[in-house]
């Protein structure tokens, strides 16, 4: 296993790489080059602005021995704040800037405390995959994707996507997408934990298939649904998140499209909040959403559930949640005191996501998920 290192202001992609005083000038040349349980320091000297997208397909970690990049000081120190930054701001039009194209391996890649902003499509894509789907095991730890004009993290056909403590936001389309009429089943298990999703055009983020779990995240002011279904949700969840005043339903439908199969899921914790549909919608068609229980509803525009799969539980609560603040560009949604979110959770925790004081930048209240 071997530490290399990035240096965009002075590296060279001719140099050996292994040291600051050797390193390399480019993220594409690292992933060329590093294999499994290798460790790349992103080290932030200047922003990086490639002139063409970054491909990742070369080589691939394993489950216990990933590849990792990580952003680092001018000294090439890992950072315990901020972010390395790669922007896409000199790529050609319609140009993604990080891309794992159609391949059949897993990759087992982690990324932590690097800014990927800017791109002229979406500034994370994966596939699409002609054939069946494929676990690409990639990891986002404390990221932030933000100002693409596409998505800020497409998911192509490409199971097992994880984002933690991530912010995604100020992007053209989705935060994390693609949109609900996605038609055939290739992806899944996409876990987002701890994340700021806001200000993005469309939706805040958009879930399909099998497995998928958005947990502890602010999602708020996005320019369509808060949560957006897809086809189907089969074992998937939306748990303890705070969803505010977004364009759409908080969570529910998106783009439309026709049910299929039985769709049984968890919304359970939720605080939706002034949204401009409904708190939440799905009239998909037949099936069932499962267990709704546990959330909070308020002041969403056309009322607080629409579905036609079952029915809200016993638990749910309303009123005005008292946030700290709610001021565009301040907001703070930790509930004050005589808030309905306050011990009316399951275990006596509190309804809805708070923000983040572990360093990420994204927001969790410490409750019922925890994903390491």
């Amino acid at each position: 296993m071997a530490t290399y290192y990035v240096d965009p202001s002075a590296g060279s992609d001719a140099a050996a790489g292994t040291s600051f005083a050797t390193a390399w000038a480019t993220t594409q040349k690292a992933a060329d080059t590093a294999v499994a349980g290798d460790e790349v320091r992103l080290c932030a000297t200047a922003t990086e602005t490639p002139s063409a997208q970054i491909d990742w397909d070369t080589n691939a970690g394993t489950e216990t021995s990933p590849i990792y990049f990580v952003g680092a000081d001018s000294s090439g120190n890992p950072l315990t704040t901020g972010y390395y930054t790669i922007s896409g701001s000199s790529l050609p039009a319609s140009t993604n800037l990080f891309y794992w194209a159609d391949t059949a391996a897993s990759q087992f890649v982690r990324f932590k405390r690097i800014r990927i902003t800017g791109a002229t499509n979406h500034n994370v894509a994966t596939g699409p995959r002609s054939g069946t789907s494929f676990d690409l095991w990639l990891i986002f730890d404390t990221c932030r994707l933000d100002s693409a004009t596409g998505d800020g993290f497409f998911q192509g056909y490409g199971f097992r996507n994880l984002l933690i403590n991530c912010e995604i936001d100020s992007n053209g389309g989705a935060g994390i997408g693609p949109p609900a009429l996605q038609q055939t089943n290739r992806m899944g298990y996409l876990w987002v934990h701890g994340c700021s999703i806001h200000d993005n055009a469309s939706s805040g983020v958009a879930i399909y298939y099998i497995n998928n779990l958005v947990s502890n995240c602010l999602i708020y002011d996005n320019g369509g649904v808060g949560v957006e279904l897809g086809r189907q949700f089969f074992y998937s969840s939306i748990l303890n998140n705070t969803i505010y005043g977004n364009i759409g339903s908080g969570i529910g439908d998106g783009a439309g499209g026709t049910l299929i199969g039985n769709n049984t899921g968890r919304i359970f914790g939720n605080t939706v909040v002034s949204n401009g549909g409904y708190g939440i919608e799905d009239n998909r068609g037949a099936g069932t959403l499962g267990y709704v229980d546990y959330n909070h509803f308020h002041n969403n525009t056309s009322g607080e559930t629409d579905f036609s799969g079952g029915t809200p539980g016993d638990n749910n609560q309303s009123g005005d949640p008292l946030f700290t603040s709610v001021t565009d560009g301040s907001e703070d949604f930790t509930p004050t005191s005589g808030s309905p979110l306050i011990r009316t959770n399951v275990n006596d925790g509190n309804i809805g996501a708070v923000g983040n004081t572990s360093g990420g930048a994204g927001g969790g209240e410490t409750s019922h998920v925890f994903i390491a």
